[in-house]
């Protein structure tokens, strides 16, 4: 049983923007809080964040409808997946622990759709899901580095590319019903609305784009006051050990769905997951875990240009 919120948001939003090097992203993004194993660099980049930083006011629009999820398994069809979780472990349509944290976002994707974009794949453990759940016939995958065995793409059966997925997207223009992304769109250092328009671009007539991500200029993250004056003068380097650097876009509610609806976007639904899962909880699975090293070695490998 769902039930309903009413959001009223701060309508801000927060870029952090001026982070042109790919050497920069990666290094931030490893090390969000600026404390890495090199000493200069963490001092150079603080510098440069705190300058960075540029607060994005929206109009207001009034309260947000928020859906907001009881049940253990949030929405997901429960007979689905007890027939899912009896099957036997070489099926590729069994069911695996890895697929808790994904299995009430997928659930949001229509079962007519049959193109699926899984933006940011990551282990595959959400494309898994996507086929456990029924959710359509040809899905596709794109990050920058293979975390995954190639027994996973296997039983998953989906097409994957290493590399930035707006370079993927721009070349497959109106070819989904579906695109995901799980916690993906909070690292992006491009314009955020650029960003989910070439996403809305990708999709078909009457696609949707499900994603979560962190909602960071909310009033419940004790930081969020903090955030705005990130760009003051007097704020030093050392207070940014308070802020998630590698999260260049934080968002509220009203500033993500201004930017979704100027994306093109036509209709925004918001959902909340109540009392979910705690990672401490979510027992490992051999099948999707693998060691960083091990993937990043492989995507080298799969991004590399043929020797003539």
């Amino acid at each position: 049983m769902a039930t309903i919120l009413y959001y009223k948001g701060s309508t801000r939003g927060l870029l952090l923007q001026g982070i042109d090097p790919s050497s920069e992203q990666a290094y931030i993004q490893k090390h969000p809080y600026l404390n890495g194993p090199d000493p200069a660099l963490n001092h150079a980049l603080r510098a440069k964040t705190r300058k960075q930083w540029t607060t994005v006011h929206v109009p207001e629009n009034g309260d947000i409808q928020v859906i907001c999820f009881e049940k253990p398994f949030y929405g997901v069809d429960e007979a689905v997946l007890s027939d899912r979780k009896n099957r036997p472990e070489v099926d590729p349509l069994a069911w695996h622990a890895a697929f808790e944290p994904y299995a009430w976002k997928i659930n949001q994707i229509p079962e007519n759709a049959t193109e699926i974009l899984s933006i940011g794949c990551g282990n595959a453990a959400e494309i898994g899901t996507m086929r456990c759940l029924g959710r359509g016939k040809h899905i596709y995958a794109v990050d920058f580095r293979q975390a995954f065995s190639d027994e996973v793409q296997k039983r998953y059966n989906f097409q994957f590319e290493c590399g930035h997925w707006l370079d993927f997207i721009g070349k497959n223009p109106g070819k989904f019903d579906a695109a995901f992304s799980n916690h993906c769109m909070e690292h992006i250092y491009n314009d955020p609305t650029h960003a989910l328009r070439a996403i809305a671009s990708s999709l078909k007539n009457g696609g949707v784009y499900v994603f979560a991500m962190p909602i960071e200029m909310s009033a419940s993250n004790p930081y969020s006051k903090l955030y705005p004056l990130l760009h003051k003068p007097w704020l030093y380097p050392w207070m940014l050990d308070a802020v998630d650097c590698g999260h260049p876009w934080k968002t509220d509610l009203p500033e993500l769905q201004w930017r979704l609806l100027a994306a093109g976007f036509k209709k925004v639904e918001f959902f909340f997951r109540q009392k979910g899962i705690p990672y401490q909880q979510i027992h490992s699975d051999p099948l999707f875990d693998r060691p960083f090293d091990e993937s990043w070695k492989t995507s080298q490998v799969k991004a590399s240009t043929p020797q003539m």
